[in-house]
């Protein structure tokens, strides 16, 4: 009888284990979105293609990961994706990176700038960093859209900056990318933070 009871605390008490270690998988992304548009309608999707912001980076095949995450969240939205670029009504011009930053998490969420470059690690999806202090990187993502002509007129621009101890750009993508379409199309100059729960992949 005593056995019986051992075994069943036994096992009652790894289920509760394994909830525990499945709930420390759960993680969430918390992602500062800023958003702006041009006035008046958004008006009729119509289709798009996606594109780097740096045109040097259409060739890579870590860009072309991003692009195919970025065109399947604009055909939810109801764009006609896979045009060429020549004649697609819209392009998607992405851009996005990773760097260090010091941990503080006495301070508020502190930003440096949405401007991008390679001494930013610009289209850097992994960032390495040789210090035995507790790092933290602030992850970008730009995605802007412009009807396709040549003064190639902005209608939507939606910027994303999450911080956390991932430098991994891959890992947190699409929870980033999800939470700055969320709502498309919002007001302009709306300003929103928004956390996506995703796995711990990092």
């Amino acid at each position: 009888m005593v056995l019986k009871r051992f075994g069943r605390g036994s096992l009652q008490f790894g289920f509760l284990v394994a909830i525990l270690v499945l709930a420390g998988c759960a993680s969430v992304v918390s992602t500062q979105v800023s958003t702006f548009r041009s006035t008046g309608e958004m008006g009729s999707r119509g289709s798009i293609a996606v594109q780097a912001m740096h045109e040097e980076l259409n060739r890579s095949l870590e860009f072309a990961w991003y692009r195919t995450q970025v065109e399947t969240a604009l055909a939810e939205l109801g764009y006609q994706v896979g045009a060429p670029a020549d004649t697609a009504d819209y392009i998607a011009l992405l851009d996005y990176g990773v760097e260090p930053v010091e941990a503080d998490r006495s301070g508020p969420f502190v930003t440096t700038g949405l401007g991008w470059g390679r001494s930013r690690y610009f289209g850097t999806n992994l960032v390495i960093v040789d210090d035995d202090r507790r790092q933290e990187f602030i992850r970008r993502v730009q995605l802007v859209i412009e009807r396709n002509g040549p003064e190639g007129e902005r209608v939507y621009e939606v910027s994303g900056a999450s911080q956390g101890r991932c430098g991994v750009m891959s890992v947190v993508f699409d929870e980033m990318l999800t939470a700055m379409l969320q709502g498309f199309p919002v007001d302009n100059a709306s300003v929103k933070t928004i956390q996506v729960k995703g796995d711990a992949r990092c």
